[in-house]
């Protein structure tokens, strides 16, 4: 969302809190606010939630059709987000159920799959003989039956590197 908005001429915000909102907000300026893993990454994260729920009713006030705010979240932890006393106001008070979309992993197909598993060992900066031989194998973790984003970036930040490291 952020890149096509940026392609027409908008800027991207990334947002940790609220804040970031407030402070970066220009009235004559298209932007795009994002808040990736808005609940937390792995985990509920109520400290995270506590953080924003405080000003996000005046972040609220600040979109329209040329101010946007992107929240990402896993689906089980927005579904927890839900259950809990989340208490919001004024036009807030919907949160998060307005404009929601759900991207379930299953249902993505292999080449979508096969594309996360692209971006997260690009961004890894493996040399290029590592690289080389992760083609052979990125195909097989995007037809994993256990294959998620993050186990994906896991295995990219953490899992291979420590691997690379005992060779």
């Amino acid at each position: 969302i952020s890149l096509d908005a940026v392609a027409r001429g908008w800027e991207a915000v990334e947002c940790r809190d609220a804040n970031d909102v407030l402070r970066a907000y220009r009235k004559d300026t298209p932007q795009v606010f994002v808040a990736d893993d808005f609940f937390g990454r792995t985990e509920y994260d109520a400290r995270r939630v506590t953080e924003w729920q405080h000003d996000l009713p005046s972040v609220f006030g600040l979109l329209n059709e040329r101010h946007w705010l992107v929240l990402t979240s896993r689906a089980h932890l927005l579904n927890l987000a839900k259950l809990t006393a989340m208490e919001f106001s004024g036009r807030a008070a919907c949160f998060p159920a307005s404009g929601e979309v759900v991207v379930d992993v299953d249902h993505l197909d292999e080449a979508e799959k096969g594309r996360i598993v692209y971006r997260h060992f690009k961004n890894a900066g493996f040399s290029e003989e590592v690289r080389s031989a992760l083609r052979t194998v990125a195909s097989d973790a995007a037809k994993n039956r256990h294959f998620t984003p993050e186990r994906i970036r896991r295995l990219a930040t953490e899992g291979i590197p420590a691997l690379l490291r005992t060779l």
